[in-house]
């Protein structure tokens, strides 16, 4: 969730490749994922953004770009009303 609340702030997202957020990461080419335990690569992904502020500014625009096609609140609650429509469509056909 805060991979999303930070591309909704329009900041680029640093962060190790742990669960589902470099994934959401990776498709809005909105920051950049390092492994777990190499705190080397950490802060070189840091200094990267304070040294290419216009990159950073453009990961901040397609962060805040993606999260509101795919998630924003009218987006999750359509997909919600889709699935309970689903759902009701199937429970009526059995």
């Amino acid at each position: 969730m805060a991979v999303l609340e930070y591309m909704a702030a329009r900041l680029p997202v640093v962060m190790t490749d742990v669960g589902e957020g470099p994934l959401v990461l990776r498709e809005a080419h909105a920051g950049l994922v390092v492994p777990v335990g190499a705190p080397d690569r950490f802060a070189d992904a840091l200094w990267g953004l304070f040294a290419n502020i216009e990159e950073a500014y453009r990961m901040d625009e397609r962060g805040r770009t993606h999260m509101e096609n795919h998630f924003s609140v009218d987006v999750m609650v359509r997909r919600v009303c889709a699935l309970y429509e689903e759902l009701l469509t199937a429970r009526r056909q059995e």
